[in-house]
């Protein structure tokens, strides 16, 4: 599990407290991987609250706005929002060509009424670039371009630089199932 930015902030005592990857790019859209990994609310009003929704949407538009309904959150209770499935732009997030800063916005109302608000800053990066360990270690192979024209440079070289050491130019370690050879 990657670690994230953790953001927290009261607002009327009303604590909302959410864990996002540092670092988005389209492989998570890919992977199914969640940009949030926790989504948690602590209620210290004083009062039992009812009819929650939870709205959260992205500035820029790389979200899909989605609002989450709960019924019912007693007071010095947190509830924890789990599964929370935001649907990623795949367009919006395939056409990033320079890596820019974005915000998730959480909006917190019950009945009608707001009771709070958190933004957590994250950062959007083009196609190409990894976020690193700390977005999601696990995005690594995302990355892998076996049919990348420039892997056919390289195992021409490699294959020149055999024949010129008087070796089998062939590249078929794998197909004749040698360790060595591969």
């Amino acid at each position: 599990m990657a670690v994230g930015v953790e953001s927290r902030e009261a607002a009327d005592k009303l604590d909302i407290n959410c864990t996002a990857a540092d670092d988005i790019n389209v492989a998570f859209y890919q992977n199914a991987v969640p940009i949030v990994r926790e989504l948690a609310i602590e209620n210290n009003t004083g009062r039992d609250l009812a009819e929650i929704s939870v709205h959260i949407s992205g500035e820029p538009a790389f979200v899909t706005p989605c609002v989450c309904r709960i019924q019912h959150v007693a007071d010095r209770a947190t509830h924890h929002i789990r599964g929370l499935d935001l649907k990623l732009d795949p367009a919006f997030l395939s056409g990033i060509n320079a890596s820019s800063r974005a915000q998730l916005h959480v909006r917190i109302e019950a009945v009608g009424d707001m009771l709070g608000e958190r933004t957590v800053e994250l950062n959007l990066s083009p196609p190409s670039h990894w976020g690193g360990v700390n977005a999601a270690p696990e995005l690594l192979a995302a990355f892998v371009r076996p049919t990348d024209p420039s892997v056919d440079v390289i195992l021409r070289e490699a294959s020149g630089k055999l024949a010129a050491a008087g070796r089998d130019d062939a590249m078929n370690g794998y197909r004749k199932k040698t360790k060595a050879r591969a």
